[in-house]
Order: C-alpha cells, then structure tokens, then sequence
C-alpha cells in the first residue's frame, strides 16, 4: 500500500466486524481510532469527529475513573482538532473548554480538593 492511499474503508469494515463480537470493546474502540486517525490524515475532518464523538460515549458507558478520564480528554483535544481542522471552530472551541473543565475536575480529584 502507497502511503496516500485511502484504508478508511477495510478500516470501517473492521470496525464493523469488531462490533458484532462487542460493541465498544477494546479491539473494536482501536479499531475506530484507527479509522479517526486514518480520515483525519485523507481531510474526510468531519468524519473523524464524528468517529471520535462515537468512541468518547463508549468510553463514558464504561466508567468515570482517572484512567477514563484521561482517555476522554485526549479524544476531546483529538476531536477538537479534527473540528478545527474542518473548519467548524465554534465546535472546536466548544470541545476545548470541556476538555480544559474535564482537566480541572480531574486535577481537583486527584489533589483531594
């Protein structure tokens, strides 16, 4: 494979199988940030929010623990970026300051404040 060519397709598919055996599952939740990398790097921005937004509400069915957490606002800024990037930056300024809160609670929890 050349690296300009598009693997957005054997990718959803993938993630499609994944998804069959368990629905939000670690091999299925890599998958789909394959495929948010994978639409990011071809420009399909939309695309890869939309990919993104999917596996943070797999990940909030989960749980709220610190681990969680940390995941969550790394998607939030990988989603940010994919907004901005795709020209939607109210919603990319939206995604920002929730992961700056999100980083706040998470500092204040693990401070004990």
């Amino acid at each position: 494979p050349t690296p300009t060519a598009d693997h957005a397709p054997q990718l959803q598919r993938a993630s499609e199988i994944f998804q069959s055996y368990h629905p939000g599952g670690n091999e299925h939740c890599a998958t789909l940030c394959l495929l948010a990398q994978e639409r990011d790097r071809i420009g399909a921005f939309e695309s890869a929010a939309a990919t993104i937004s999917v596996i943070r509400s797999y990940l909030q069915r989960k749980g709220a623990d610190a681990a969680a957490a940390a995941e969550n606002d790394a998607l939030l800024l990988a989603q940010c970026k994919s907004e901005w990037h795709g020209g939607r930056f109210e919603e990319s300024f939206r995604l920002a300051e929730e992961c700056r809160e999100s980083s706040d609670s998470l500092l204040s929890f693990l401070n004990g404040v």
